[in-house]
């Protein structure tokens, strides 16, 4: 989908109220309350709030795995550190005060059976979230780097959320010791 520059912005401000809030909880009026954009603007670039949704969680798709690949990048040449760059990351977030977890996961959980079109959006992060380990897996030699994703999915997705309840940074640390044990195997 083709974004004009009203509809980035729109999707901007949006996103920073939907992590603050969460998506269900924030209704219309607050999110125009909190960004100043007029009922008519919004509807103009978006067809319903959940349309505003799922270009936000693209978004913040695009934002998170963009990220993602510039600590890849600059880790480059050593598969299993690049692994735990996604760690660190999330870390980095939990430190910095970003309590608000994973966007897309958030979505997924709030709208999970009552959106197609979220729900499309979020578990096509999750899948090329996935493909990105299994690939950097498949390069460091690990054998059934697709189960091996999994597993580091798996714990990746709990830390954010153990995190994400505790307001505890060191949740994601511990995670990436494991993660890390995992790969040493």
């Amino acid at each position: 989908m083709m974004v004009t520059a009203k509809q980035e912005s729109i999707i901007r401000q949006s996103h920073e109220v939907f992590a603050r809030y969460g998506f269900q909880t924030t209704c219309v009026d607050r999110l125009l309350e909190d960004t100043g954009i007029s009922k008519r603007t919004l509807y103009k670039y978006f067809r319903s709030k959940e349309a505003l949704v799922a270009a936000t969680v693209e978004y913040y798709n695009q934002l998170s795995l963009q990220q993602l690949n510039e600590e890849i990048q600059r880790r480059a040449g050593n598969p299993r550190e690049q692994v735990l760059a996604i760690f660190d990351l999330k870390e980095k977030a939990l430190r910095l005060g970003d309590f608000s977890g994973c966007l897309a996961m958030n979505a997924k959980m709030e709208y999970d059976g009552k959106h197609p079109e979220i729900e499309a959006v979020c578990l096509h992060f999750f899948t090329r979230l996935r493909e990105m380990i299994i690939d950097l897996c498949e390069e460091g030699g690990y054998s059934e780097a697709g189960l091996l994703a999994t597993k580091l999915m798996i714990l990746l997705d709990g830390a954010i959320v153990y995190g994400r309840a505790t307001r505890d940074p060191g949740i994601i640390a511990t995670a990436r010791k494991m993660a890390d044990a995992m790969l040493a195997a």
